[in-house]
């Protein structure tokens, strides 16, 4: 293969490029000449291919994201880091907060993409602002999480009245006003023992503790790496939906409808 492409050369130069003796191969001086001229050649093509690349590693694209509390807990930080381990051309930047504040960031344009909870106790505070538009992602029924050795482990599903005397965990750093779960159970009667905690490690460790419970989305899914930790379903007839919150005057930018459509098939998957 390598003597017929040679060949294709010489005649293409129409020039001898080998001399071949007994004693072996050589470059002819005609042959010299071209190798000099196509090695500078290729050191230029390799410049310029690692140019671009760096270029484009320079130029990320960035989507920065608001999340409500929680979500980055149930299921947006192992989707994050899967999407980045497969394109590393984008950046992504994820800030938390209230729901109320996440969708405030996205109207004034401080944030590409709000990632919120919410539920039909909430949902007039998040669908009925104007200006936005909302893309679903999944609706999950409520579960707590309960450390192992809970006697509310043993249930196969529990209601909000067994949690009574329940000490409740939320993540969330109470300086950002009320949480959407509080909202929600005070909307439907019950007063529970809330508990906060904005670090989310030691919020983990007091579930997995027994101290308290936590809520919970998508009955575990992202969560099967959690040792000491048990999903219950609660049995109350409620569901809570996450979806991505757009500024309607923003352009949707192709990396941003790239990476929704990736949250999209790894939530539904």
């Amino acid at each position: 293969a390598l003597s017929v492409s040679v060949k294709k050369m010489e005649e293409e130069l129409d020039c001898k490029l080998l001399s071949r003796t007994t004693h072996g191969v050589s470059l002819t001086e005609q042959g010299s000449y071209y190798a000099q001229g196509f090695n500078k050649l290729l050191k230029d093509y390799d410049a310029l291919v690692q140019g671009a690349k760096n270029e484009r590693k320079t130029e990320k694209k960035e989507i920065k994201i608001s999340a409500n509390f929680g979500c980055m807990e149930t299921f947006l930080a192992e989707v994050v880091s899967s999407f980045l381990s497969n394109d590393e051309s984008i950046r992504i930047h994820v800030t938390e907060d209230s729901y109320q504040k996440t969708v405030d960031d996205v109207l004034a344009k401080r944030s590409d993409l709000a990632i919120v909870c919410y539920n039909k106790y909430t949902a007039g505070s998040i669908t009925g602002k104007k200006g936005i538009k909302t893309i679903e992602l999944f609706t999950s029924p409520l579960y707590i999480k309960v450390s192992t050795e809970s006697p509310l482990a043993t249930k196969s599903a529990v209601s909000l009245n067994n949690l009574a005397d329940t000490k409740v965990a939320i993540y969330n750093d109470k300086r950002w006003g009320r949480n959407y779960m509080q909202e929600t159970f005070e909307a439907y009667g019950k007063n529970l023992n809330y508990v906060f905690e904005e670090n989310y490690q030691m919020h983990a460790n007091m579930v997995r503790s027994g101290y308290a419970v936590s809520f919970a989305i998508l009955n575990g899914k992202f969560y099967s790496f959690e040792r000491g930790l048990k999903y219950v379903r609660i049995s109350d007839p409620i569901e809570v939906t996450v979806s991505c919150v757009l500024n309607e005057d923003k352009e949707v930018s192709v990396e941003m409808q790239y990476f929704i459509n990736y949250m999209q098939m790894e939530c539904n998957n």
